[in-house]
């Protein structure tokens, strides 16, 4: 049997009931048996204590011009902190555990501050702390470089850690733990009622998270098609198994799409679709969205993705008649149900 990673973002950590509910995802690996690497972000989000943006903003309000170097070396204490807080609490209720910093957990980067790329994992450390029954908490985003200095990995740098450590040390599943239960169809803050899908593969992942599915960072769905390593989504504050990320996908719409992705403060909606050739599905697209009043500003591909520009004031609009056009055949047999 392999090991198991556990990741936790931010808001998995930001308060004594996340975090306690974080400790019974780890304690229920460990009593199954596993092997046990857990990697965690910093506590919250901006204006919370240890929260990135918030150490950030220490040095910000002294003066916005910040030396990369510097920043890094502070960065990186956010979740130096959470992994030393874990750790300790396994170790109240009696489960050995070690912290490690990504310079003790071997993780080596390119050099480049704030926006680092990991090019080796030297696992000895990890591997060492599994073989002796302990968990070992790593702290996600961050490593050092050739020369010995402190760099950081950029946004959703945890995610990366979790997927590429795991991919090292060859886990057996890697569970990326949220504030949501998985993968969602589209964005929940405009389709309330988006089912979320439990199957997808690793490039329709990819596809989603490129074009504004903030659940996982793209390179870390790039990590994970790398590695050819399946991983899974899931809440932190359940049990439910979540979004499982492989080699398939099981598609909710009859049609063949499979999601919308839209990034904040950008025009443009991305529908991913389960064939490779999303052009054979504009018409139809574009008569769902006209029977509307909605006209693109243009329409643009790649593989699996039908890019949609539209005026800023039809864009939730656009997400709502596409979905209600698509999902519709999934609605109305689950409200059957």
């Amino acid at each position: 049997m392999g090991p198991v990673v556990l990741k936790f973002g931010g808001t998995s950590l930001n308060s004594a009931s996340a975090r306690q509910a974080a400790i019974r995802h780890i304690a229920d690996a460990k009593n199954r048996g596993n092997r046990v690497a857990v990697i965690v972000s910093a506590m919250g989000r901006r204006g919370e204590p240890y929260a990135t943006d918030t150490l950030l903003a220490l040095l910000e309000t002294i003066d916005s011009r910040i030396d990369a170097r510097k920043k890094d070396l502070l960065l990186s204490c956010g979740e130096i902190i959470s992994a030393v807080l874990i750790s300790h609490m396994l170790e109240s209720i009696g489960i050995a555990s070690v912290p490690l910093s990504g310079f003790q957990a071997g993780i080596i980067t390119d050099g480049k501050y704030t926006d680092a790329t990991i090019i080796d994992v030297k696992t000895e450390p990890i591997i060492r702390c599994l073989e002796e029954d302990k968990v070992a908490v790593i702290a996600g985003f961050q490593g050092y470089s050739r020369n010995l200095e402190i760099t950081t990995l950029g946004r959703g740098g945890s995610d990366i850690s979790a997927i590429v450590i795991g991919g090292y040390i060859g886990a057996d599943t890697i569970d990326i733990f949220t504030d949501v239960p998985g993968v969602a169809v589209t964005d929940p803050r405009i389709i309330p009622e988006s089912p979320f899908i439990k199957l997808l593969s690793r490039e329709h992942m990819y596809r989603l998270s490129k074009h504004g599915a903030k659940v996982v960072h793209p390179r870390a769905v790039k990590a994970a098609i790398d590695f050819k390593t399946p991983f899974r989504v899931r809440s932190t504050f359940s049990q439910d198994p979540g979004t499982l990320i492989d080699s398939e996908t099981h598609c909710l719409s009859d049609r063949g799409l499979i999601g919308i992705a839209s990034e904040d403060g950008m025009n443009l909606i991305s529908l991913v679709f389960s064939k490779s050739e999303a052009r054979e599905m504009e018409e139809e697209v574009c008569t769902l969205l006209s029977d509307k009043g909605v006209v693109p500003l243009g329409i643009f591909y790649e593989p699996y993705t039908l890019l949609l520009a539209l005026n800023q004031e039809d864009k939730q609009k656009a997400v709502r008649i596409i979905y209600d056009g698509f999902f519709c055949n999934y609605k109305r047999v689950n409200t059957a149900g």
